[in-house]
């Protein structure tokens, strides 16, 4: 019966007059001490209710007297007194104490329903036997005295149709069996008795089914299973589980239900004091107590296992002695029994080092659990004094894991929010050196040279360093950088995949949600530009002109080194939009843009730029095709186009626009004539190959009237070019469009040789041993290329001064110059550092 606190240990028992049992025979052992003897013998106790001269009560309700021995000398404390009340009860039905059954741990009856027993730690702190009392062999004196009476208790756990107890094989190995009630070992006490309950394997289905709702993956739900049963059912007495996860997702709820079920055989301790993470000696050197009083030791919120001393975890860990000192005794050093069962929020920094993964098991609690789900996984578990609670459930499924001998579930902590600077940068690396393999979601042989100087100039501390990496299982040593320069240096690698693997998972899905917020992110602002775009070249006004074809011409003529030819085809020679004429070769209907006659130009007419020009067709998308984006849209859609690209000479048709542009010097005489580039809705026409409607046309097809609006935009305004005129400008075609268009292998013939140099006719040539085609251009790097463009402007155009180099030139060397300017360089700096060396050159200054 427990007290009204409900505390296992002080119980309110009934006061027992009955006769003390006699003794047992005592046999003798070396060492014995005859005073003990006679204490065991003459320990007295209160026979009826008359005699009221007693010292103290024991532990089953007798009033005992301490011993008195010649001239009323009191022989022992009543500490010892006790004792050997309790030694001389334990040669009865009823034992006090009693032996491990295949060791020699001494236990103590509790007057628990399902613990008729608990291990003690010694006698001496039991009792309370002081160090100044002299009794420091008492125990084993008790040990001795309990073996000679037969009372032993066996350690496991007893259902009414079977036991599971852990039975040792060889000195070396034990293993867990099954015990039929046919068994004598049956018969004897058992430390959790739940004799009232069968054993059945449709309830570890159930709680494997209820697991999964807070645990990751079926084998931690196994493993749950596992930690629930240790302390009475695994092959080996020792060892400690890690209860991972957030706050409130249903680890203490666990841990509250395994101490209601275990009653004296549970206790709390503290991992901080055990370990000496931020406790005093004092805290430290009690610690080990409740490791050597039950069969397991809790701790529903630790640090970090491996933030503090290892050594005495390690032995906690496997059952090597430890010692322990309570104030007033002496020190005890004994072996723990007690399996521990811990709950951290924080990651574990635990080497994983082979020694430590058969320690420590780890129970990863899921990340998404809803308080309504650890509510009902709450009541769940229930109270052990329910037979059909969730925790007996685990039990039984523990039990039978053990006894049908499964290797430990490989599973670790998934707590990846514990990483330092040093630690996100090294998974970072350390995921980045190679494709990541899709069986593993690691890369193949992941290794980072230790010297990066991306490691390096965080300058973590050495102590940092191993405990990130202990963190996330890597490790250091020399080895080749096989993803770098091959060479044999010191390099992290991951030697734990295991552990590693919740980084890497977290790592992907970090890497794929930010994809997932640049793609929304370039949706977006795709959209932005696109409707910046549409406005810009389908819904902008035509540009003020002169009405009809002529004023269309006039607009054309503003564009400065736009050398097109018009041409002029009768009415008999027009086919639709077609010109059926000879128009490449027949000079009677071919007029240079700046010479034709504006005054007897027809109603409609094509225009084909020159070798140095490009048409950009971007067709509208059919009508009632939504699958089908114009051609607008398309080029809008390649990475970093800008709405400033479009500005340039622009065209409006009926069905879309034309974009006029100067090609790149490379392309000069190898563009073809193409649609449909790259199965879009954007076809190419390069000068003296094809031709375009030109703008202002209105043509007559099928009974239809098609017009051809006009120009509705001009290259910007350019100042202070040759001798300081203002002039419009046809802009190189922009990087990334080229780019798009040469991934299409139709649109471009073989490089040729390189275009000789042209002289202009008004000044002098200029030869020098020198002589070279093209000037170099020296790399520039993102944030340092002002000076660099500068410089290499300043070099382009005074050359082209000096050696008389005609204005063709010019623009190609200063267009592979803007090719070469970085991407986020301003292009306004870019055109105003041009533009002022070409002003420099040509002024003479």
């Amino acid at each position: 019966m427990l007290d009204a606190n409900g505390d296992p240990d002080i119980v309110s028992v009934p006061i027992r007059y009955d006769p003390l049992p006699a003794g047992v025979r005592i046999l003798p052992y070396p060492g014995l001490r005859r005073r003990l003897i006679d204490l065991y013998n003459r320990v007295q106790v209160v026979r009826d209710q008359d005699d009221g001269v007693w010292d103290v009560m024991s532990s089953t309700g007798r009033l005992v007297k301490q011993p008195i021995g010649d001239y009323g000398r009191v022989l022992c404390p009543e500490s010892v007194a006790r004792v050997m009340v309790d030694l001389r009860d334990t040669a009865t039905d009823h034992p006090i104490f009693a032996v491990e059954h295949g060791g020699s741990r001494l236990w103590k009856r509790t007057a628990h329903p399902r613990v008729a027993f608990r291990p003690i730690s010694s006698v001496q702190y039991e009792y309370g036997i002081l160090a100044p009392d002299k009794y420091a062999d008492i125990e084993r004196f008790v040990r001795h005295v309990t073996k000679q009476t037969g009372s032993q208790v066996v350690p496991g756990v007893k259902f009414r149709n079977y036991g599971f107890c852990r039975r040792w094989v060889s000195p070396v190995r034990s293993e867990t069996v099954r015990v039929k009630p046919d068994d004598p070992l049956y018969a004897l006490p058992w430390a959790l008795d739940l004799s009232g309950i069968d054993y059945d394997k449709a309830r570890v289905q159930r709680f494997r089914a209820n697991a999964r709702a807070v645990i990751i993956g079926d084998e931690g739900a196994e493993m749950i299973s596992r930690v629930v049963a240790a302390p009475v059912a695994q092959p080996y007495m020792h060892g400690m589980a890690i209860l991972t996860g957030p706050g409130g997702s249903g680890k203490g709820s666990l841990i509250q239900a395994m101490a209601g079920l275990y009653g004296p055989l549970a206790n709390p301790f503290s991992l901080n004091m055990l370990i000496g993470h931020n406790a005093s000696s004092t805290s430290a050197e009690q610690a080990p107590v409740p490791l050597l009083t039950g069969l397991m030791a809790y701790d529903e919120d630790a640090c970090d296992p491996g933030a503090g001393n290892g050594d005495i975890l390690k032995k906690a860990t496997v059952g090597e002695p430890v010692s322990m000192r309570k104030l007033g005794h002496d020190v005890v050093t004994a072996a723990p029994c007690a399996f521990l069962v811990v709950a951290t929020n924080h990651g574990s920094s635990l080497p994983s080092e082979p020694e430590w993964r058969r320690r420590a098991w780890y129970v990863p609690f899921r990340f998404d659990t809803s308080e309504e789900t650890v509510l009902r996984w709450r009541d769940y578990l229930g109270s052990a004094d329910d037979p059909d609670s969730g925790i007996i459930d685990a039990l039984m499924g523990g039990c039978i894991s053990f006894a049908k001998g499964r290797p430990d579930p490989a599973t670790t902590t998934h707590i990846v929010d514990d990483l330092s600077t040093f630690g996100r940068t090294l998974r970072d690396m350390l995921m980045s050196c190679a494709p990541v393999e899709p069986e593993t979601g690691i890369p193949d042989r992941p290794r980072v040279p230790v010297r990066s100087d991306a490691l390096t100039s965080l300058r973590a501390s050495e102590q940092e360093k191993r405990q990130q990496m202990r963190i996330m299982g890597v490790k250091a040593d020399s080895l080749r950088d096989i993803h770098g320069d091959k060479s044999t240096k010191q390099m992290y690698y991951v030697d734990d995949q295991t552990r590693f693997a919740p980084f890497a998972q977290a790592w992907t899905a970090r890497q794929r949600a930010n994809e997932e917020e640049r793609r929304a992110e370039e949706e977006r602002d795709s959209g932005q530009l696109l409707r910046a775009a549409r406005t810009k070249l389908l819904d902008a006004p035509l540009v003020p002109a002169e009405p009809g074809v002529a004023g269309q011409i006039g607009l054309l003529r503003q564009v400065a080194g736009y050398d097109a030819t018009v041409i002029t085809p009768r009415e008999d020679q027009w086919a639709g939009k077609g010109i059926r004429a000879s128009w490449t070769t027949d000079e009677t209907i071919r007029h240079p843009l700046r010479e034709v006659d504006l005054s007897s130009l027809p109603s409609r007419y094509g225009l084909s730029v020159d070798e140095h020009t490009i048409i950009i067709d971007l067709d509208a998308s059919h009508s009632g095709d939504d699958a089908v984006e114009s051609g607008l849209d398309t080029i809008m859609r390649i990475p970093d186009m800008r709405v400033e690209d479009l500005d340039t000479l622009a065209m409006r048709s009926p069905h879309g626009c034309h974009l006029v542009y100067r090609m790149p010097e490379s392309w000069v005489g190898r563009v073809k004539a193409s649609t449909h580039i790259n199965g879009s809705l954007v076809d190419l026409r390069p000068g003296q190959s094809s031709y375009v409607v030109g703008p202002g046309s209105v043509l007559a097809c099928d009974g239809q009237t098609i017009a051809y609006p006009g120009v509705v935009g001009l290259p910007p305004e350019t100042s202070a070019e040759w001798g300081g005129s203002v002039r419009r400008m046809l802009p190189i075609l922009p990087r990334p469009l080229a780019d798009w268009i040469e991934r299409d292998g139709k649109c471009l013939r073989r490089p040729a040789r390189q275009p000789d140099i042209r002289v202009r006719p008004d000044r002098p040539t200029v030869v020098d041993d020198d002589d070279d085609s093209h000037v170099y251009i020296p790399p520039m790097m993102p944030g340092a290329t002002h000076d660099v463009l500068r410089d290499t402007a300043l070099r382009i155009a005074g050359r082209a001064a000096h050696r008389g180099y005609d204005r063709q030139w010019l623009d190609g060397e200063m267009d592979r110059l803007r090719a070469a300017v970085p991407a986020g360089h301003d292009p306004r700096d870019t055109d105003a550092c041009i533009t002022s060396a070409i002003d420099k050159a040509y002024s003479g200054r």
